[in-house]
């Protein structure tokens, strides 16, 4: 019979408090996962919960020192590893004052609304009075954020002044609705409709939208206006106080890799390369003689490929994902438990966001996951499709992190915490894009330029993103470098672009995590010959739950040295 160690145990523990700090830090993730807090706060994002987060992490670092990393075996040491990464992380992440920078673009906190009310799910008069209580607290969680942001100003941190309208744009979008029909009252549509007591609390609710919150993102959008009015020209990361080790970190942060900025864009100048000489083939068969700017001109200036509503792009999307979850056991050993649905994102919103994105379901399986798409046809043509359901959906994100949720083993910051790890997350979206070929989905040669022209738009994130934030590229010089590798039509170069100043680093994660899993794959492939069974390949990815690109490889290859397909539990 096998004993626990000592030191596994204290680990065990270490992870379960830090799993809690989390949920007490930022109480959303909670609604992420199925078990919000008891708390009625929905954000913690004053200058002393940021002190108090500090506290928090070197008391956890303590702990985490007096551990023998070498009496650790299988996912102990890559929870060991994972932990001490994150930690190191958070303290330099801390000391570029990367909460006093405004991080508030493309996602602040008038993007809560929609997110937090898809995630809950109100049982009766109980639940209601907590959800209640959480909105009540958020016209002050809004107060301490632009207190923090002007903190962050008389640091010398600004807005981009090219973000600042996006910015605005987006708080604007969020209260457009009428107060009754906001995202924020949805969930109390699932009380009896003839209970007092439910009547009674959505009757607050609604007062309290008019009387206390829309008025408080008022406030919001005309403190950031104030605040942010001067703004600046510049619109690189580099830029910024302590600014190039600031970008240094983010890479490490989003990627899990050292690479500079200077390899970075090299490798996206390649992989350009690369996918070109696929997208001139396609030109060729395809009636364009070899021109791919020809064909591209065609998609982009063709109304055929844009939809004529809405409601008919949102059933494109159902009919082409049922379409895909019946190939999903073919190519994949396991499946998740959960399930999910396409939602189109409101009007007032879709302008401001990208064309798709997905929403998990929370680990309790109360609500399914959601793939959402925008309700601007033109932002997403017919050619984009097939992608993006790849990515977004099945097999892509919601099958993904439904899987990792699933690895009951796990402690629950990795389990909950995939997120933490963009390259491995989105490497495997992008990934399963180009899988989409072995899939028999991209039968249309349009179908097919477009999953290129995709995969080219996030080998120019790497080109673009390091040459903003590092390169002192314009923005008017990025749309353009964005728009010759893509098809996309230009206000939605436009608005990547804008996202990419906005977060920098977190774009270089997608192609670098795809071209990490692609090289696993081949590796795979040349060692096992005829006894590669690509289903297994890629729950052997899944088993590794949610890890830096760097532990990924050396997991995988373990099993690949191994000398079989087949694999029971973790390696040691």
């Amino acid at each position: 019979m096998s004993t626990i160690s000592k030191d596994a145990s204290a680990l065990a523990s270490l992870a379960e408090a830090y799993w809690q700090q989390n949920l007490h830090d930022f109480p959303y993730i909670g609604f992420e996962h199925g078990h919000p807090d008891s708390s009625s706060t929905l954000m913690r994002e004053s200058m002393n919960d940021y002190a108090q987060r500090t506290r928090a992490r070197k008391q956890f670092e303590h702990r985490l020192s007096q551990l023998n990393a070498q009496d650790l075996h299988g996912q102990d040491r890559l929870t060991y590893g994972m932990l001490a990464r994150q930690f190191r992380l958070d303290a330099q992440l801390e000391e570029l004052e990367d909460h006093l920078r405004p991080n508030i673009f493309p996602f602040g906190p008038e993007g809560l609304g929609p997110m937090v009310a898809a995630q809950t799910a109100l049982h009766g008069v109980k639940d209601a009075n907590s959800y209640l209580e959480r909105l009540r607290s958020l016209p002050r969680s809004l107060e301490e954020i632009v207190e923090r942001l002007r903190v962050g100003v008389a640091h010398g941190h600004s807005l981009p002044t090219v973000l600042l309208d996006r910015v605005i744009g987006n708080i604007k979008a969020h209260i457009a609705r009428e107060p009754a029909e906001s995202a924020w009252m949805a969930p109390f549509k699932s009380l009896p409709a003839d209970s007092k007591d439910a009547a009674a609390l959505r009757d607050s609710a609604l007062l309290f939208l008019r009387q206390g919150l829309y008025p408080a993102y008022i406030e919001y959008e005309r403190s950031i206006s104030r605040l942010y009015a001067g703004g600046t020209d510049s619109i690189a990361c580099r830029d910024t106080p302590n600014g190039e080790a600031y970008y240094r970190c983010l890479i490490e942060k989003h990627t899990s890799l050292t690479l500079s900025p200077e390899e970075i864009h090299q490798i996206g100048l390649d992989e350009l390369a690369s996918i070109s000489k696929r997208m001139q083939r396609v030109a060729d068969t395809s009636g364009f003689d070899g021109s791919v700017s020809r064909l591209r001109d065609h998609l982009q200036s063709d109304p055929s490929f844009i939809l004529a509503s809405p409601k008919a792009l949102k059933e494109r999307m159902e009919v082409l994902s049922k379409r895909i979850d019946r190939l999903v056991p073919e190519f994949f050993g396991t499946v998740p438990r959960s399930t999910y649905g396409v939602e189109s994102i409101g009007l007032e919103l879709s302008a401001q966001m990208p064309p798709a994105y997905a929403q998990p379901a929370p680990a309790n399986r109360t609500s399914s996951g959601i793939h959402w798409i925008t309700s601007l046809p033109a932002r997403c043509p017919t050619y984009m499709h097939v992608p993006l359901a790849l990515h977004e959906a099945w097999p892509g994100h919601l099958m993904h992190i439904a899987l990792l949720e699933e690895i009951a083993d796990l402690p629950n910051f990795r389990r909950f915490g995939a997120l933490n790890y963009t390259s491995y997350i989105e490497g495997w979206a992008l990934y399963c894009e180009g899988l989409g070929e072995e899939m028999g989905l991209y039968e249309d040669p349009f179908d097919l330029f477009g999953r290129l022209s995709m995969d080219a738009w996030r080998a120019a994130r790497l080109v673009i993103d390091t040459g903003i934030h590092w390169m002192g590229w314009s923005r008017e010089k990025s749309i353009a470098f964005l728009l010759e590798h893509n098809a996309m039509p230009p206000e939605a170069a436009a608005a990547e672009v804008d996202r990419y100043i906005g977060m920098p680093g977190q774009a270089l994660a997608y192609k670098l995590g795809q071209l990490a899993i692609s090289r696993l794959r081949a590796t795979a492939q040349k060692s096992f010959g005829e006894s590669f069974v690509l289903r297994d390949f890629h729950d052997r990815l899944v088993a590794a739950g949610p890890v830096t690109l760097p532990v990924l490889d050396e997991f995988v290859t373990q099993w690949i040295e191994a000398g079989s397909t087949h694999f029971e539990g973790v390696a040691a």
